[in-house]
């Protein structure tokens, strides 16, 4: 998952694209990049518990453009590589 201030940074990706290089090339046959998404907010508010990610805007089309280059850039195949999820504009 690409978690806002967790886990969407363009090094985290690289490192994660070469380890899967490193030890897991031929075992891998999809790497899927899941955007963050902040619809269960509902879901906290019904448990009565605060959600960190509240107020976190979901990742736009640039940001996921440059996590998708930075797993690319680690020698992934394109055809393995998956970019879902909600993404803004």
């Amino acid at each position: 998952p690409l978690i806002p201030g967790a886990t969407d940074s363009a090094e985290n990706i690289a490192a994660i694209g070469n380890f899967i290089m490193k030890h897991l090339q031929g075992a891998v046959s999809r790497w899927e990049l899941c955007a963050f998404n902040n619809s269960c907010i509902t879901k906290y508010e019904r448990l009565n518990l605060e959600w960190k990610y509240r107020n976190v805007a979901l990742i736009d089309q640039k940001k996921a453009q440059a996590l998708r280059d930075a797993a690319l850039s680690c020698g992934i195949e394109e055809g393995l590589l998956v970019v879902s999820g909600l993404i803004s504009e």
